[in-house]
């Protein structure tokens, strides 16, 4: 970097200052005409053409050094852009279509897009969204206020369908390349400019979680939380740099005389007398910080989980900096804003927010504590009180604290406990979800590269702790029972990865470990002398137990992933350098060679000799040691950490998940082909009037609802212009009550055994039309069973069998799945079944595996292994062999004989087929229930 930035300084130096202003001028001006014309940012080469305009405006702006780092950031982020929208720009920009990816996108867009036509109000209840009740818009606000407002402008206040689309589907894979600005600056700021932009770097193409949330299309706020939270991180790191620079303290606020000046009411000499000059910076950044987790808040409804995060760091450094006598007194001055900008900025907004009440709990307990501590602090201080006794005091008073607020305000402490307990140890419900699942549940080591920990991190499983181990063993090696930290710290790592602590062990012992390496992790702090590094590892262990909680999480790991690996990756080339030195040693080395220069020098010096120049040679060595090192080192760098996380990212890159072909012509069907609910279909895009507290929104006669498994409920809504009966927010799923009864929902219905009871769930919620597809019949029926208080065991289970080739699998299924709902109106249309050679009878005995789990193994089959030709037949088999167990193989070959369904038709099945096995089957089907 040192040549290059020389090379263009020479350049530079050539060239008048008006002249260099001139072209500066000419290139920014050309970047402009070029996006208007020759297709713009659609034509390749001019693309090509405006990103060399503007890193050549880089160069010419900047010094060389920051010229190099902002084009490489730059770069990143056209890097990042690029990977995001390229590969899958066709998949989701078709003739006539916008396809959104996933489930919470399309309804993000339904709220844009009823934004932008009652700009700047955006929809909080939503009428469309479950039926019969209504429901309150679950998102928070400010994802749709961005980019509703970004619509708004480039539509110049009429945007049309087309260009909310076509902005909506870019605004995640933007918001995912501006990631690499405030991942280099955490970088910079907490390490170096090499290791900012080896961070920028990696998370430019870093997959998993986090590639997939920012991908073209993906228009969901998850990308937007990381982005908001990682600079909000970004400026508190700033804002106690800062402040420790400065050496800022309350004195500075009034100049000792505040008193004097509140009694003579001098407010004007009060003002002036605080140290404004040295205050400014810290300030500044406090309040951005503040702003930043304001925004963060309104952006996501468990964003109270970084406000924990923030208030953790900031008692930890309080405990520290009093143990080391150190003041405190800069972090009530920049951590009392943030709290308080916050709490000013959420408060207004309480009513579009699901979880207002742990969320304004939270802000006013960071508001209050900070200013006590500070207090506690001073008070010990002052009455010299030994410094042991700050984090007793400060233990007990949490004690209390958490004692009187579940006394003061139980449900709200409840819930916020039921929710911590959600995000680190996700219940059997949640784990349903695919987003929801712990990220180690199911691992193995026998294919590695198809775990997660592998797709969505590759090499980083070994950078990451590895770095972390760097960053602790520089802070503790060489001091008092630093060592010994180490030491319990690679004990207790050891012993979580025997124990396979992420699944299966017991929540209370998991509890236990966490506590134990969180207060290995506070000795640690006391030791480290970096304010940053210190919340770096405080932010990183927090989201990393989230990740292991629930693999969502992995998005917001990334970004430590990334600067954790960058910090070892700066790493290599000191050591690249010291190998290369070490296998082309034909010199001394530079600390002998300095040795021996000041001997000489002496020497000469006591001769009365002259000073000989030092040769060139030996400078030149150096050089080409240096650039030879920097070269291989940069290889290393690549292959070690880039490039494994390249071929992911392109693999991800080229996947698009959402509705298909068969979804979009069925709901596409529905919408042209079914009443409209509120017989105007322009009553979609109103705004709708908030019922009372605990009362449905008051629906006319001609609404209904549309019964569907969740997963779909936001594409009706946004593509058929319907109301679902459940949707993603897993509102209307149903279930079984404490005391066994059915709670009407999508989970009852499906699983209902018998038309009557599937009949009764439809009229509970008021529902005409049933949309089933293939995975609802088939992937997902688990699902249903589980969220329906059943055991998929009951359904259909998985058996194995001894043969030639080893053990082999096959799924059957029980009497009770066919007779389920879902299946008589996927599988058999509503028609009757009368068995016809479908009917096996099987014996089995449960065994245990090498694994400890416990498995059914095929131990015969009736009729010489062949099905029975009719139901009686097996039926008469079953009566006189007890241990046989009735059984079908085919999820559309009913073993049992099915009724005909009285109340239910088939009135569309979609163009787009799936075979299974000798079977052919529509994609999509909807049925009419008429009562």
């Amino acid at each position: 970097m040192d040549l290059v930035s020389e090379r263009i300084e020479a350049f530079k130096a050539k060239l008048p200052r008006n002249v260099r202003l001139g072209v500066i001028a000419c290139l920014v001006i050309l970047s402009f005409v070029l996006l208007f014309v020759g297709g713009g940012l659609s034509n390749n080469a001019i693309l090509g053409l405006i990103i060399a305009f503007i890193i050549a405006i880089l160069f010419l702006a900047f010094q060389p050094q920051r010229a190099v780092c902002a084009a490489l950031i730059f770069a990143f982020f056209c890097i990042s852009l690029y990977l995001r929208v390229g590969p899958s720009y066709e998949a989701v920009f078709l003739d006539d279509w916008v396809v959104f990816s996933g489930n919470d996108p399309w309804y993000h867009m339904r709220l844009v897009e009823n934004l932008v036509h009652h700009f700047p109000h955006r929809l909080d209840y939503d009428a469309y969204s479950i039926f019969p009740t209504g429901m309150q818009v679950q998102f928070s606000p400010f994802f749709d206020w961005l980019l509703g407002f970004f619509v708004w402008l480039i539509g110049w206040g009429h945007p049309s369908t087309q260009t909310i689309e076509t902005v909506g589907a870019y605004f995640p894979a933007v918001l995912g390349a501006l990631l690499t600005i405030p991942v280099y600056f955490i970088g910079r700021e907490l390490f170096n400019r090499t290791a900012g932009l080896i961070a920028a770097g990696l998370i430019a193409i870093m997959p998993g979680e986090f590639f997939s949330r920012s991908v073209l299309g993906f228009t969901d706020h998850h990308i937007a939380e990381v982005l908001f939270s990682t600079t909000t991180i970004l400026f508190l790191i700033l804002a106690i740099k800062s402040s420790r620079r400065e050496d800022i303290s309350f004195g500075q606020f009034h100049g000792g005389g505040w008193w004097g000046y509140i009694r003579g009411k001098q407010w004007r000499n009060l003002i002036y007398s605080c140290e404004w000059g040295r205050l400014r910076k810290p300030l500044l950044f406090s309040a951005l910080t503040g702003i930043m987790l304001g925004i963060y808040l309104l952006s996501w409804v468990g964003g109270f989980l970084f406000v924990g995060i923030i208030l953790a760091y900031m008692i930890v450094q309080y405990i520290i900096d009093h143990l080391r006598a150190k003041s405190t007194d800069y972090i009530c001055v920049i951590g009392f804003p943030v709290f308080l900008i916050a709490l000013i900025m959420v408060g207004p907004n309480m009513d579009l927010l699901v979880y207002p009440g742990k969320l304004m709990a939270l802000l006013v307990v960071g508001f209050a504590v900070i200013p006590v501590l500070s207090a506690v602090s001073k008070s010990m201080g002052h009455f010299k009180l030994a410094r042991f006794y700050f984090p007793i005091a400060v233990a007990a008073s949490g004690g209390i604290g958490v004692l009187l607020f579940s006394v003061i305000a139980p449900e709200v402490f409840n819930d916020m406990l039921s929710q911590l307990r959600e995000v680190f140890m996700p219940g059997a419900y949640a784990q349903t979800i695919m987003e929801a699942r712990p990220f180690f549940a199911g691992f193995s080591f026998s294919y590695f590269t198809d775990q997660k920990l592998w797709r969505y991190f590759t090499t980083g499983f070994v950078l990451v702790p590895l770095s972390f181990l760097m960053i602790i063993i520089e802070s503790t090696w060489k001091k008092t029972w630093g060592k010994y930290l180490l030491a319990a710290l690679g004990f207790m790592v050891l012993l979580t990865v025997l124990l396979g602590v992420a699944a299966n062990v017991s929540d209370g012992f998991r509890v236990v470990l966490y506590c134990i390496f969180f207060g290995l992790l506070l000795i640690y702090t006391y030791f480290e002398r970096s304010e940053g590094k210190v919340l770096l590892v405080i932010w990183s262990y927090i989201i990393f137990l989230a990740m292991v909680g629930q693999t969502r999480f992995s998005y917001y790991f990334a970004i430590n992933a990334a600067l954790i690996a960058g910090y070892l990756c700066y790493k290599i080339p000191g050591w690249v350098t010291w190998v290369v030195e070490w296998v082309a040693h034909r010199e001394p080395s530079p600390v002998e060679q300095r040795k021996k220069r000041k001997t000489e020098k002496k020497e000469r010096r006591k001769a009365g000799l002259e000073q000989e120049a030092p040769k060139n040679t030996l400078i030149e060595y150096h050089r080409v040691i240096k650039y030879a090192s920097g070269t291989v080192a940069a290889i290393v760098v690549f292959f070690l950490a880039f490039f494994p996380l390249i071929g992911q990212a392109k693999t991800l890159a080229s996947s698009t998940f959402g509705p298909n072909e068969p979804w979009r012509s069925s709901l596409v069907w529905m919408r042209e082909n079914t009443p409209e609910p509120f017989e105007n279909p322009e009553f979609y895009y109103d705004i709708y009037d908030k019922p009372q507290s605990g009362e449905s929104y008051d629906y006319p006669e001609s609404a209904y609802g549309v019964m569907s498994w969740w997963d779909y409920g936001h594409w009706i809504t946004r593509i058929a212009h319907r109301i679902p009966n459940a949707n993603p927010h897993q509102i209307g799923i149903g279930g079984r009550a404490a005391d066994g009864s059915i709670i009407p929902g999508a989970s009852t219905f499906m699983i209902a055994e018998n038309e009557s009871e599937g009949s009764w769930v439809l009229d509970e919620l008021g529902s005409k039309y049933v949309v089933i597809d293939i995975e609802t019949d088939v992937t997902k029926f688990h699902t249903m069973t589980i969220w329906g208080g059943l055991d998929p065991s009951d359904f259909f289970e998985r058996y194995y069998e001894n043969t030639a080739d080893g053990l082999h699998s096959v799924q059957l299924y029980y009497p009770r799945y066919y007779e389920s709902m879902c299946s008589r109106l996927y599988n058999f249309e509503c028609k009757a079944v009368v068995p016809n050679n479908s009917t096996w009878a099987i014996t089995y005995t449960e065994v245990t595996d090498n694994e400890g789990n416990k498995i059914k193994m095929l131990t015969g089959a009736a009729n010489e292994g062949l099905p029975f030709a009719t139901y009686k037949e097996a039926e008469d088999f079953i009566a006189a062999n007890p241990d046989y167990v009735i059984v079908g193989v085919s999820p559309f070959l009913s073993p049992v004989p099915l009724d005909e369904l009285d109340h239910y038709k088939m009135v569309h099945n979609s163009s787009g087929v799936v075979n299974l096995g000798d079977i052919v089957n529509s994609y999509v089907k909807i049925f009419e229930y008429s009562p």
